[in-house]
């Protein structure tokens, strides 16, 4: 299990998180209310190599505050100094927005499978992912999917490739299946069915 953050206060809009996105991750939040909240069932899919930008917000920014991100890109179960995907300074910002590049597959830094990102905003200059801090602010979690999946499900026709029907018939497909590197056996639909056959002429199905 991940480590419970805590902060030394909790209350007012200036260190608090009121919204946060990335990915297929949109959330807007309350603050004041907990130094941590879980929202891991909250998920996102970011790809190995992959590129992705965050948006971050707080409600006020008459006074200093730091943003930071964590990733266990390992999913050790342990955000590592080495996991900070971002770290905003300490400024009077009210939104930090950035671009997140997830490691590669070579890199040897990173695992597939489901993780967690951690993200805090506090009023002091400096905070670490697992331990007690004496400033004021909140941490979040959000779930994250790491995946390899470059290429695309290979697609195997279970009849031929060419078919004829009688006009007036009715047509019916053999069908497909399809195999993918990382989900296995996955659905294949099929365009164009059912086919207009009273109409002479030559039809393409995409699957």
């Amino acid at each position: 299990d991940y480590c419970y953050p805590t902060c030394s206060t909790f209350t007012g809009t200036e260190a608090g998180i009121s919204m946060f996105n990335i990915g297929d991750i949109s959330m807007v939040s309350s603050i004041g209310t907990a130094d941590y909240w879980d929202y891991s069932s909250s998920t996102t899919c970011m790809i190995l190599g992959g590129k992705y930008k965050f948006n971050a917000g707080r409600l006020a920014n008459t006074k200093s505050a730091l943003c930071k991100i964590w990733i266990d890109y390992n999913i050790d179960g342990i955000f590592q100094s080495s996991e900070v995907v971002y770290s905003s300074g300490f400024a009077k910002l009210k939104t930090w927005t950035a671009t997140i590049t997830v490691p590669t597959k070579s890199s040897g830094k990173v695992a597939t499978g489901f993780t967690k990102l951690r993200i805090a905003v506090v009023d002091g200059n400096g905070v670490a992912a697992c331990v007690s801090t004496a400033f004021g602010g909140e941490y979040e979690d959000y779930g994250i999917f790491l995946v390899d999946d470059f290429e695309g499900p290979v697609i195997k026709l279970i009849g031929g490739a060419n078919a004829k029907v009688g006009q007036g018939l009715t047509y019916t497909d053999s069908g497909a299946t399809a195999l993918d590197n990382i989900d296995g056996n996955v659905p294949v639909m099929v365009s164009s069915l059912p086919l207009n056959t009273q109409t002479i002429g030559t039809y393409t199905l995409t699957f």
